[in-house]
């Protein structure tokens, strides 16, 4: 909404972040979570936000989405919009396992990309390299440890679930400064 707002003032460079780069068979849908996805669905703005499934596996990774997400931007940035989107509501709205590689073929395909192609990218892992690229920086360089985050230009890094004003805020005050 941001970007539409401010158009070709704003650049925004989505960056991978692994809440679990390996594969954790403990992982499961707990109070915990349930709490997080309640207040972001209590925020103004705020996406969908449903419930896990109940007795549904609670996917154990989040690498192969975030290695989906960076074969949709070679693809091209609307490419990599549709994808990133339709990631997030098969997620938080839907439900869906998208750490499985046939669930993010189809996705992939439900907003018009080749998604038979992504399965064999994730098994030989073509993207990963990029993913963790991107985590290791985040964690060297910028000491992030949770999402969602983001680093402006001068350097603040706002981290969690903020309103919009927050970062409506922040950009009129760089923007002033340029």
């Amino acid at each position: 909404m941001l970007r539409e707002e401010y158009g070709p003032r704003l650049r925004l460079v989505h960056k991978a972040f692994p809440l679990r780069p390996e594969p954790d068979p403990t992982v499961a849908w707990n109070d915990y979570r349930a709490r997080g996805w309640a207040r972001a669905a209590g925020m103004p703005e705020s996406a969908e936000f449903r419930p896990w499934p109940a007795g549904k596996p609670y996917p154990q990774w989040s690498l192969p989405a975030l290695e989906a997400a960076k074969w949709a931007a070679a693809l091209g940035q609307e490419a990599f919009a549709r994808l990133d989107a339709r990631l997030f509501d098969a997620f938080f709205a839907e439900g869906q396992d998208i750490s499985q590689p046939e669930v993010l073929a189809a996705l992939g395909n439900d907003v018009g990309l080749p998604g038979q192609e992504l399965p064999p990218c994730l098994e030989q892992g073509v993207y990963r390299q990029a993913v963790l690229a991107d985590f290791a920086e985040a964690i060297g360089h910028y000491g992030i440890a949770a999402i969602p985050a983001v680093v402006m230009p001068d350097g603040e890094v706002v981290v969690g679930a903020v309103p919009r004003s927050h970062y409506r805020e922040s950009i009129e005050r760089l923007l002033a400064a340029t």
